[in-house]
């Protein structure tokens, strides 16, 4: 009898330590994902969930987040504020995530504000539009910002171009207010001239026209054109069909491809400025990023889908220090420094904003030359 109860003892241990090291095993993290996969903003969104998803299996090959294996949560803002306040209360509330990433200008301003409800780390991407005030010690962005762009542009159109004369467009908007200023700042510091200052109704793409015909009737060098979507295209495409035959500049919204097709050949020749994802580099990392990604979408990888890959490493990786060390989230994303980001060494040193590396581009029938 003293046997069979050690023989039981035995067996009820191994057991246990058997069950316990199951439950280790598949024991997960929740990081949500909150997208613009639908709405003006959509392309970009899709592309940024692919690089998403590569990241996903590349961190979980490694073992996941301090041994845990991400489950992802992703939402749909649909490019829209009531969206996003939806799609963050649900993944905050009821999917308790650990982290979150989220892309786009229409979402930063409303995660910043609902941030500090959740005490969740969020870092942000494919988004420029500064937050001057209020912002959240949680709310970490992995993107160039709109004072970077405008400082590097202005200097660009003065001292490159020798362009004196500019036709600004933005949209009516909150963001476009934003654009607007940090525009304006480095417009004065470089001596340019605005001789059209039009800010566009972003709800409605079909009264564009009247605005175009100010901007031709101004006779500007270059305009500056700020924002994306619908009614941009519709106004770019009136000043086409009007006669402009100037150039254009502005960021990376310009090169997504309804805008090219959609805006009668207009950005033919455009300056975009940008950092961006060079495949003919012989950096292994971007090799074998690019090689999975062709594998899983039968299409190459681009500037899009490889920020967002390079935002959730970011993330994942400060989230495994934040935890493993025991220290705050922020002090981990100071600390940490990837040396396996698809787009160089940009860090987060001591500001809540990486301070991203910029170039110049000209665009040829959709594709990105770097000029500078």
């Amino acid at each position: 009898m003293k046997r069979i109860k050690i023989i039981a003892i035995v067996f009820f241990v191994l057991c246990t330590l058997g069950s316990c090291k199951t439950n280790n095993q598949n024991e997960t993290i929740k990081i949500g994902a909150l997208l613009s996969l639908t709405g003006d903003n959509a392309q970009q969104g899709n592309l940024a969930q692919n690089g998403i998803l590569v990241a996903v299996d590349k961190i979980n090959e490694e073992g996941g987040i301090n041994g845990k294996k991400i489950k992802l949560v992703i939402e749909d803002t649909r490019t829209d504020a009531n969206g996003t306040i939806t799609a963050m209360n649900k993944i905050a509330k009821l999917d308790k995530v650990s982290g979150i990433i989220v892309t786009g200008d229409t979402e930063l301003p409303i995660v910043n504000q609902l941030a500090d409800n959740y005490g969740i780390p969020i870092i942000a991407t494919i988004c420029t539009g500064m937050i001057d005030k209020n912002r959240s010690d949680l709310v970490f962005r992995y993107c160039y910002n709109e004072e970077q762009e405008d400082r590097y542009m202005m200097r660009f159109i003065k001292q490159d171009l020798n362009i004196s004369k500019m036709a600004l467009i933005y949209p009516n908007s909150t963001a476009g207010q934003a654009f607007y200023s940090y525009s304006k700042k480095y417009i004065d510091a470089n001596e340019i001239k605005i001789v059209a200052d039009i800010p566009y109704d972003i709800q409605t793409s079909n009264i564009q026209r009247e605005n175009a015909i100010k901007i031709i009737t101004a006779k500007p060098e270059i305009i500056c054109a700020r924002g994306f979507g619908s009614s941009l295209d519709a106004l770019l495409k009136h000043i086409s069909e009007l006669g402009y035959r100037g150039r254009i500049i502005g960021d990376l919204s310009l090169s997504v491809p309804s805008a090219v097709k959609n805006t009668n050949g207009i950005l033919n020749g455009a300056y975009i400025v940008a950092s961006d994802l060079d495949l003919k580099s012989e950096n292994k990392e971007i090799a074998t990023y690019a090689s999975l990604y062709k594998t899983k979408y039968g299409i190459d990888p681009c500037f899009w889908d490889a920020i967002a890959y390079d935002s959730f490493i970011y993330l994942c990786y400060a989230l495994n220090r934040s935890e493993k060390e025991s220290i705050p989230f922020k002090d981990a994303i100071f600390s940490t420094k990837p040396n396996n980001l698809l787009l160089g060494n940009n860090w987060f040193d001591s500001g809540n904003d990486v301070n991203f590396q910029m170039h110049m581009f000209e665009m040829t029938n959709g594709e990105l030359t770097r000029i500078k």
